[in-house]
């Protein structure tokens, strides 16, 4: 990805580039959502914040941000989006859509 999206001054060595082109990613064909809150509402629950869901769009969270002071100021969980859950995330229609699934996403954990 790198090697395909940044441009390099002065240029990188041949080898560096070929290097690069020849590695694969091994979260290449996964994206990411994250979903802030205004308190840590997981941690009241005595959740560890990190679940592994396969049947939803987002296959793994965590937690991002605690909000607890010294990491932001926002306490945030963070996925996983596999190429199969973004091809669901895909029909969905407008941002209300995706916040309505995440949420509902969460809830179900």
């Amino acid at each position: 990805v790198i090697a395909n999206t940044i441009k390099f001054r002065p240029a990188l060595p041949k080898s560096k580039m070929d290097s690069m082109l020849a590695t694969p990613t091994w979260m290449e064909d996964y994206g990411k959502v994250s979903a802030s809150f205004p308190r840590n509402w997981w941690r009241a629950l005595e959740m560890s914040a990190i679940s592994v869901d396969q049947v939803g769009a987002v296959s793994t969270w965590w937690e991002a941000c605690s909000g607890n002071g010294g990491d932001g100021s926002n306490p945030t969980l963070a996925g996983f989006v596999t190429s199969r859950g973004a091809k669901v995330m895909q029909t969905l229609e407008g941002a209300e859509a995706m916040h309505d699934y995440i949420i509902d996403s969460l809830e179900k954990l």
